[in-house]
């Protein structure tokens, strides 16, 4: 099963990633990212369906992330993270990073663990 999907269906450019976000998976998925956003001006990023994430995922999100900043793309976090995201960047000690921080804050959403506020 491919941990990528993209969907532009809706008049907007929506990159799923699902399922495991790993190693084996980086190189399609980065390669099909950069590709939305070169040809976009805004991609909207969900990842409430990842399922298990090593830190290649964490590297996907901050290189799309930097490569929207510097080309003034906007990208856009939509849904709840799932809780294997939120740990891969929580884990990898990433969570403060302005990048992170950018993503994640503009869509309201906070990386936490279980029970923490």
């Amino acid at each position: 099963m491919t941990p990528f999907a993209l969907d532009e269906a809706a008049g907007a450019t929506r990159f799923v990633l699902s399922g495991n976000c790993t190693v084996e998976e980086a190189s399609a998925a980065s390669q099909a990212l950069a590709k939305a956003l070169a040809e976009n001006d805004a991609v909207i990023l969900d990842i409430s369906g990842v399922e298990y994430a090593d830190i290649t995922f964490v590297q996907l999100l901050l290189a799309a992330a930097q490569a929207a900043a510097d080309k003034g793309k906007r990208l856009e976090l939509s849904g709840e993270p799932s809780q294997a995201a939120r740990d891969a960047l929580r884990l990898s000690g990433v969570t403060g990073d302005p990048l992170i921080l950018g993503l994640f804050g503009r869509s309201g959403l906070r990386i936490c663990m279980p029970g923490e506020r």
